[in-house]
């Protein structure tokens, strides 16, 4: 259902996070995977089958590619995910985790360790404790918001993402990753409207020089928009014959 339909973006952050706690694992960037998402046109396809990772992985200079998904029935939360090695199409590793909705992350945590078995990633105790521990958030309709969020942002639908992002941080005050998402979001908000009044003003300056230009008679008026204002006053009287 729609419910939970940008969840999959903040899933798909928190596992990147977990991962690149693991020596060894290089990750590509978001903004690169985006770009070629968009590229590809395989931004309203949701999913990615192994033929499709294959050329997406290439296109991004990887050697593996992590393609998953989620479901939400009812009070249970399952993850599913697989390795594809780039060069062969191949799936090298497929995992699972399921629990309940309120220990989406302890499924998480499982998905994360299955998929580094699958990568051969030894992980010392200390990097262990770190995912295991790191959580953005434990409150999972927070979560959702979030990913509701990030989703709509992405479309650029920004007033939607704005509400989106309130809601997870109504649902859960310390929720940084939420806060943080907000905050960038109405500095770029207050710089599109800075922007949108730029440009009305430097329009708005430019018929009063189309109307300034077209001066019949001087004018003594205090200013360009009341000069303005008083020769279209006297143009139109001058239509009318007056």
């Amino acid at each position: 259902g729609t419910a939970y339909e940008g969840l999959g973006r903040a899933l798909s952050g928190m596992l990147t996070t977990d991962l690149s706690v693991a020596s060894g694992l290089t990750l590509v960037e978001r903004a690169q995977l985006d770009a070629l998402t968009t590229e590809l046109g395989l931004a309203d396809a949701g999913f990615l089958d192994p033929a499709t990772a294959q050329k997406f992985g290439r296109g991004l200079g990887a050697e593996f590619i992590v393609v998953g998904g989620y479901s939400v029935l009812g009070e249970q939360f399952l993850l599913d995910a697989r390795l594809v090695k780039v060069e062969s199409g191949s799936v090298v590793r497929a995992a699972d985790a399921q629990g309940t909705v309120a220990g989406f992350v302890e499924v998480e945590k499982r998905l994360v360790s299955g998929l580094l078995e699958g990568l051969e990633v030894k992980l010392a105790d200390e990097a262990r404790a770190r995912i295991l521990a790191a959580a953005p958030t434990r409150t999972f309709d927070a979560f959702a918001a979030y990913g509701e969020g990030l989703a709509r942002e992405l479309e650029g639908k920004l007033p939607e993402a704005q509400a989106a992002f309130g809601e997870a941080l109504a649902a859960d005050p310390e929720f940084k990753l939420a806060a943080d998402s907000l905050l960038g979001l109405r500095t770029a908000l207050d710089r599109a409207a800075e922007e949108r009044q730029r440009k009305t003003s430097a329009k708005r300056a430019e018929k009063l020089d189309k109307v300034l230009a077209a001066a019949l008679e001087p004018t003594r008026a205090p200013d360009r928009k009341a000069r303005a204002a008083f020769l279209l006053r006297l143009l139109a009287l001058q239509e009318q014959g007056r």
